[in-house]
């Protein structure tokens, strides 16, 4: 008998305790999250473009938002070899793991593999040629009716106190889709101020296939970068969440008094 294969998920999984345990985490943590939509609603399934506040914004509009969405998630996650690289790098700035931490790293390499692949269901994103996977898999959610939520800040882009520059390669997901299905998918520019526990929507830009898409790549990220800008402008003073967590600045050696 062949084996039966398992359709697809085109969102978070949503069956079983542990992802009603992540959903539940997601609003007694965090707090439940207001959603404002300046110009629209999104309707028919959209990319959602979005500040990356810590890990805690993408978490929350993943499993708040009311609706389907699946996130963009660095491809590393996805695989046990490379999350454990990944993460021993990233806990060790770079330099050497302690023996200590390279143990623990060790241990929770396979849950947070999971957690990405089975539960989350994240959009893996390559940054080499794999590259046309993540578009693919993109138009395929989609064209199976979840909204795509991505956070195109750049590590080590200039921060202008809101938002880090962004990439621009995000758009090309829309020339792919319309070439799959013959659709333009709108692009909504989206802050979450964390402090304030709001997600706000704004006006939504649309792909024209009849400009080339060198040219309009930047159209459409300057116009997702400024009216994300736009939106924060707006609100009232609050505390801005940045991509990583800021770092406290080292307390400098006591000198000894003479």
């Amino acid at each position: 008998m062949a084996k039966k294969v398992k359709a697809p998920i085109y969102t978070e999984d949503r069956k079983g305790f542990w992802s009603r345990l992540f959903k539940f985490l997601a609003k007694f943590l965090y707090g439940k999250y207001t959603y404002i939509y300046h110009d629209e609603k999104p309707e028919e399934p959209s990319i959602f473009i979005a500040n990356h506040t810590y890990y805690i914004g993408p978490l929350v509009m993943q499993y708040q938002y009311p609706g389907n969405v699946r996130t963009w998630s660095n491809s590393k996650f996805f695989t046990k070899e490379t999350s454990l690289a990944y993460m021993r790098y990233k806990f060790s700035d770079g330099k050497r793991c302690g023996k200590f931490i390279s143990l623990l790293i060790a241990i929770i390499n396979p849950m947070v593999v999971w957690f990405y692949s089975k539960k989350l269901n994240a959009i893996p994103v390559y940054h080499d040629f794999d590259v046309a996977k993540t578009f693919r898999t993109s138009s395929e959610t989609l064209s199976n009716g979840s909204h795509i939520a991505i956070y195109p800040e750049q590590v080590d882009a200039k921060f202008n106190g809101v938002l880090s520059e962004f990439a621009t390669g995000f758009t090309y997901t829309a020339q792919t889709h319309h070439r799959q299905t013959g659709e333009c998918v709108k692009f909504y520019p989206i802050y979450l101020a964390q402090e304030l526990k709001e997600v706000h929507f704004g006006k939504p830009i649309k792909y024209d296939p009849e400009i080339p898409m060198k040219e309009q790549s930047l159209i459409i990220t300057n116009y997702l970068f400024d009216n994300i800008m736009e939106l924060h402008s707006k609100l009232p003073p609050h505390k801005i969440v940045p991509m990583f967590k800021e770092e406290k600045p080292k307390k400098k050696p006591r000198t000894k008094k003479k």
